[in-house]
């Protein structure tokens, strides 16, 4: 260092060639000069839990958080589960919600998805429930109600002409069974 030069608090100075040998030491070197720039906050800049040295990393950055799949098609009332990571390490929490409110489907505090009876694009948000500015989403994309099968008793009939025979028939759909009328 020069003399009347800066010195970064906490940064040990030590003599290093003017050339690195190997691109290990050039690694080194440039990781000793990152760890004393982070050490020393930029004048007025912000220091403390915000700051360089706060929960967010060196940068002050909001961490990132994906849900997974970042996109699904369902039937109506189809469900799915959804997963949450967040650039700020393992071990994070998330609060679960629909974009939309209830009319956009449901979603439990594991993630797990139940789809509308109404078709149309709905959005799952998962928020870091330690830092709420730090979300992210899934687009779902919800068709119609799908019928799946239908039964219909009796089977075989008969009947006098003129007359009548009932029949009754049960639909199973995507959002359940019903009496067809």
């Amino acid at each position: 260092m020069k003399p009347g030069g800066f010195r970064p608090m906490g940064c040990a100075v030590r003599p290093r060639p003017t050339r690195p040998r190997s691109l290990l030491a050039c690694v080194a070197a440039l990781t000793v000069a990152a760890g004393c720039a982070a050490s020393a906050p930029a004048a007025g800049g912000p220091t403390g839990p915000t700051g360089p040295t706060g929960p967010t990393g060196p940068t002050g950055a909001t961490p990132v958080v994906t849900v997974l799949p970042a996109s699904v098609t369902l039937d109506a009332c189809g469900s799915t589960t959804f997963t949450a990571s967040s650039t700020a390490g393992t071990g994070r929490t998330f609060r679960w919600t629909v974009r939309e409110g209830a009319g956009g489907g449901t979603v439990t505090v594991g993630g797990g998805y139940a789809a509308p009876q109404a078709a149309g694009v709905y959005h799952v948000v998962a928020t870091d429930t330690a830092d709420a500015s730090a979300s992210g989403e899934a687009t779902v994309t919800v068709g119609p109600e799908r019928a799946l099968s239908v039964a219909v008793t009796p089977g075989t009939g008969s009947v006098q002409t003129p007359g009548t025979f009932a029949f009754s028939a049960t639909v199973t759909t995507t959002c359940g069974t019903f009496a067809a009328q």
